[in-house]
């Protein structure tokens, strides 16, 4: 069916085309007098076909004509005309009238015979526009795909990003366009859950967020997705529209992401250090499970490194151990935890820290666990997802052996503490005896003796077991590509050839055939 405005001042002419066009495929949607009726229907209402008279009051048909090129309407225009009428005619072709049709001709035949014409040039009109479009949105598609493709590589890797989507980050770019970063973050560690639950997260945004603008979402490597609004206008409108996402959480789903949030202007490097302000933000969940929104402005860099803090809380849980005394051991580990959270120090520090001390603490008994157990406490620590989960494992790993080895034999001496500490804080670099003595204070040849006395192992048999060890956990790990060479040179040894010699002379085994079992699961 084809929808027709009949245009035209005499009451007879509607009439009768009305009756010509009675049962067939083309009705008449409407009528009008003149160029303004015909124009102010159009604004409500939409047809196919307009058949307008040319001389008409107010507005005449070829104005009509004019005013339908300049809002660019789709349809065809059928020209009503009388023999007298011929310059009219050829100037309302010149406009744009798809055909014209005689009145004294105007048959049914006739008019149908005309009404076909254009009812099937419409139709390839309509599929020629169906097919463009559908193009147009096709490239669409790829242009974002390829625009999402290069800002990933720019905000995950250190790849320079192509001029073609450089140009499009800064197109219409002015002072004061902003961009905009969103990292959502699920609230607990557990990857099985943690999916579904920014999977539902995602489809609230285009709702919640649409006063702020066009958004991109990207999925980060962190198991986090990315919300990218290209253009910001109110920096409070992302965060006041952030806490309604907050709230839509807690609401339907029972739980509040973590996010941090952000904005920047259209350089790339701005872009980049955005996003890893986001990044940084976002890890003072770490200290603040509670909390669940972080502005970058008001959460940036952790404090730095404190060596004197981690020695002191080292020194302090071998004392613990020493004197077996459960009240110093949960005293120390209640002290550090407390400084760390006040300080704000990074939480990757925190976590190497325990691990250390959890390591060294081991490899110092007299019957320490095999490497299997040690790896697997180190797992525990380093994946701890609060600071609070973090102490509690510490206990929970340290406690046993604490309560219930007889055989626990720890040195108390503080020359030999320093030694221990500086080998285990440096065994991946080259080490001298020189080196070592000069952090225990003490000269060379009374340090071997006191160190042998003391742990009942000589020095570098001590350095060479720390390195072995570290060795076997590298080997071990499932996320670990490192060659043998790699892995040697991680634990301070140049020449992989006498790595894999003290290997197996440690191990009963060389570094492939270790890793071999490991995979076997026969180790």
């Amino acid at each position: 069916m084809f929808k027709i405005l009949l245009v035209d001042d005499e009451p007879i002419i509607k009439i009768g085309v009305r009756k010509l066009l009675e049962g067939t495929d083309y009705i008449i949607a409407g009528t009008a007098s003149n160029g303004s009726e015909a124009l102010l229907f159009l604004e409500t209402n939409s047809v196919d076909i307009i058949l307008t008279d040319l001389k008409m009051p107010v507005m005449d048909g070829i104005e009509l004509i004019r005013q339908l090129q300049a809002i660019a309407f789709e349809g065809a225009v059928l020209v009503l005309s009388n023999y007298s009428e011929f310059e009219l005619v050829r100037e309302a072709l010149t406009e744009g009238a798809a055909d014209y049709i005689l009145k004294t001709d105007m048959t049914r035949a006739h008019l149908l015979e005309h009404m076909e014409k254009i009812s099937q040039n419409l139709c390839f009109q309509n599929q020629k526009r169906t097919e463009a479009a559908q193009i147009a949105l096709k490239q669409e598609q790829n242009t974002r795909k390829l625009f999402l493709s290069e800002i990933e590589r720019v905000l995950f890797t250190s790849h320079p990003i192509s001029c073609d989507i450089h140009s499009l980050l800064m197109a219409d770019c002015d002072s004061k366009k902003q961009l905009g970063l969103l990292l959502i973050s699920a609230p607990f560690p557990d990857t099985s859950v943690q999916n579904p639950f920014l999977s539902q997260l995602q489809s609230l945004l285009p709702d919640i967020f649409s006063e702020v603008g066009p958004l991109e979402i990207i999925w980060t490597p962190q198991n986090q997705f990315l919300v990218l609004f290209l253009k910001v206008n109110k920096q409070e409108l992302i965060q006041s529209k952030t806490r309604q996402l907050l709230r839509r959480a807690e609401l339907y789903f029972k739980k509040c992401p973590n996010v941090s949030f952000g904005t920047c202007d259209s350089r790339i490097q701005a872009l980049r250090n955005c996003y890893k302000q986001c990044q940084n933000a976002l890890r003072y969940m770490f200290y603040l499970p509670e909390k669940h929104l972080f502005p970058v402005e008001q959460f940036s860099d952790f404090s730095n490194e404190s060596n004197a803090l981690y020695h002191f809380f080292s020194k302090g849980i071998i004392e613990a151990f020493r004197t077996k005394s459960v009240e110093a051991f949960l005293t120390e580990i209640r002290g550090f935890f407390s400084l760390c959270s006040q300080h704000f120090y990074d939480p990757d520090w925190v976590r190497s820290c325990c691990c250390r001390c959890c390591e060294h603490l081991m490899l110092s008994l007299h019957t320490a666990p095999n490497d299997d157990v040690i790896s697997s406490f180190v797992t525990q620590l380093t994946e701890a997802f609060t600071v609070q989960t973090l102490q509690s494992k510490m206990v929970d790993i340290l406690s046993p052996f604490l309560l219930n080895s007889p055989s626990i034999s720890v040195t108390d001496n503080q020359e030999i503490i320093r030694a221990l500490t500086f080998i285990d804080a440096h065994y991946m670099e080259p080490i001298t005896l020189e080196e070592i003595a000069k952090q225990a204070n003490l000269n060379k040849s009374y340090l071997c003796r006191l160190f042998k006395q003391e742990t009942n192992i000589s020095v570098f048999a001590y350095v060479n077991q720390v390195r072995m060890r570290k060795a076997a956990q590298l080997l071990a790990s499932k996320n670990s590509s490192l060659s043998i060479g790699a892995v040697a040179s991680e634990v301070g040894i140049d020449d992989a050839f006498y790595f894999a010699r003290k290997f197996k002379e440690f191990f009963g085994k060389s570094p492939r055939e270790y890793r071999k079992d490991v995979a076997a699961g026969t180790l």
